[in-house]
């Protein structure tokens, strides 16, 4: 009978362990693609048609033209396609939809509700649904307001709604990070708006 060494075990157990760990990390890395393929692609049938919609109707009612807005942006700090389309939407989203929606809002709504439990009878407990809407809408908020940093007085209107604009956009952001594409749907959509912004606006306003 043939004795096994007690250190090829180990060794065959490392490699087997290690060869999984790197499954894994594929798999991750495989699926977070994915992720960010569907999120791109709903960012594109969601947005496009809003954002046309929007900007059409900014000109309409506001008599206010895009392509000014855009020139006097650019003039002011002129934005790199890769930050645009890239860094922006991945930054923005760690911090909106992963830290502020998924931590720091549900921090506020648990001290709100403990607050409020201490000076009233009846206590209050959110369930998932409306705790899952109340983030979503306080980070949409937060979202918007951060677009006022474009405001210039001649464009106000625009701006203005822009900023309205962006909360819905935030709230649609929102849903698919918390759906089971994740923070990588997220990006991907927000990714997707932003090349659709800049190839339209490149290519429209010259």
């Amino acid at each position: 009978m043939t004795a096994i060494n007690p250190q090829t075990q180990v060794n065959t157990t490392e490699k087997k362990s290690s060869s999984w760990e790197v499954s894994t990390s594929l798999n991750s890395y495989i699926n977070s693609a994915s992720n960010f393929s569907k999120g791109a692609l709903e960012g594109l049938t969601t947005f496009v048609p809003l954002f046309m919609g929007l900007g059409f109707a900014v000109e309409m009612i506001f008599g206010v033209n895009e392509c000014g807005f855009i020139k006097i942006l650019e003039n002011k700090s002129p934005i790199p396609f890769s930050e645009l389309v890239i860094v922006g939407p991945i930054c923005e989203e760690l911090i909106f939809r992963g830290l502020i929606q998924r931590y720091t809002s549900k921090h506020l709504l648990n001290l709100y509700v403990s607050v409020k439990n201490l000076y009233s009878d009846e206590k209050t407990v959110l369930d998932k649904k409306t705790e899952k809407a109340a983030r979503i809408n306080m980070t949409s908020i937060a979202f918007a307001l951060m677009h006022l940093f474009n405001f210039e007085e001649s464009i106000r209107e625009y701006v203005l709604f822009q900023t309205a604009a962006a909360f819905f956009t935030g709230r649609v952001l929102g849903e698919i990070a918390e759906s089971e594409l994740g923070l990588a749907g997220a990006f991907g959509a927000h990714s997707a708006n932003n090349l659709v912004c800049y190839v339209y606006n490149k290519y429209t306003c010259g």
